[in-house]
């Protein structure tokens, strides 16, 4: 069964264009990303294209509506909240790339405004503040 490219974006996996990726995470540390080949329908390799994750994905957290779980044997943290978006300082610790737990990634300004094309229309922009302390209350998740 093929699914269409669509069903990349549901399974936590993402991607991009190879050079786009590269120049990205040009200062990320390494081993920070792991890369994987992409496919299409037919099987056949897109050769200019890669998928990848972050081994470590940062919270985006809100003030409102919040809820959370996390699970007893991974720990990984379900979170979901609405109003003011916000990561903590020591999450972001100097890097310029990070991948959020929404689905997004969390780029430095100025890294933004250096390789992004101001007419790319795939590519939303948002700011997101970081903080000391989250607003939700709930300390350390």
């Amino acid at each position: 069964m093929h699914l269409p490219i669509s069903a990349a974006a549901f399974s936590r996996k993402y991607f991009s264009i190879k050079t786009f990726f590269e120049e990205l995470t040009i200062e990320s540390p390494p081993n920070d990303w792991v890369t994987g080949r992409l496919f299409n329908s037919e099987g056949d390799e897109l050769a200019n294209w890669l998928t990848f994750i972050n081994r470590q994905q940062v919270i985006v957290r809100g003030d409102k509506n919040v809820s959370y779980l996390k699970c007893d044997e991974c720990e990984t943290v379900s979170y979901f909240a609405t109003g003011r978006q916000h990561v903590i300082s020591h999450q972001v610790d100097n890097r310029k790339v990070m991948q959020s737990d929404l689905g997004g990634l969390l780029i430095e300004p100025t890294l933004y405004e250096r390789i992004c094309p101001k007419n790319l229309r795939a590519i939303t922009k948002r700011k997101v503040i970081i903080v000391d302390e989250p607003f939700d209350g709930l300390g350390e998740l």
